[in-house]
């Protein structure tokens, strides 16, 4: 039901669907992962000014739930691709990018949340437009049968 819409100009740090996750030793971490059954959890309030204050032990991933974006937070690592540290994840989530699901970030809601009210949203208006088609048919046909009676009376 969700409908992409018009890339448009959009700063991550804005964006409810970027979250966090901490990379644990467990033996499945990686697939479950990339599967995305491992949730996003809010990204702090604090950790939108700064990723330098992230209450996180490294490493970590920030990461955007539509999966337009994606960082890897470990500052101990050599700079290989998808690595960074907190401060070029912060640079990056601050730069202005195009993005056709940018949802304007609500305190309190994590990243599933935010997806869970976008998706809320997208089925009203497509039901609104449903209504609307409905009326706009309706008034058309009553229009024609009205014409119709008055021509034939």
């Amino acid at each position: 039901m969700l409908t992409k819409i018009k890339k448009q100009r959009a700063v991550c740090n804005d964006c409810g669907f970027i979250g966090v996750i901490h990379i644990s030793q467990q033996e499945h971490f990686i697939e479950d992962f990339i599967m995305n059954r491992i949730d996003l959890i809010e990204l702090p309030p604090v950790g939108r000014e700064t990723p330098l204050n992230f209450a996180f032990n490294e490493p970590f991933v920030v990461r955007c739930k539509r999966k337009q974006v994606s960082w890897v937070v470990n500052s101990l690592a050599k700079p290989e691709k998808g690595l960074g540290n907190r401060e070029s994840i912060s640079r990056g989530l601050k730069e202005e990018r195009p993005c056709s699901y940018f949802m304007k970030y609500q305190p309190g809601y994590s990243p599933s949340e935010h997806l869970k009210l976008q998706e809320e949203k997208t089925r009203k208006m497509f039901t609104i437009k449903i209504y609307l088609i409905s009326a706009i048919i309706s008034a058309i046909i009553s229009g024609i049968v009205t014409l119709i009676i008055n021509v034939y009376t």
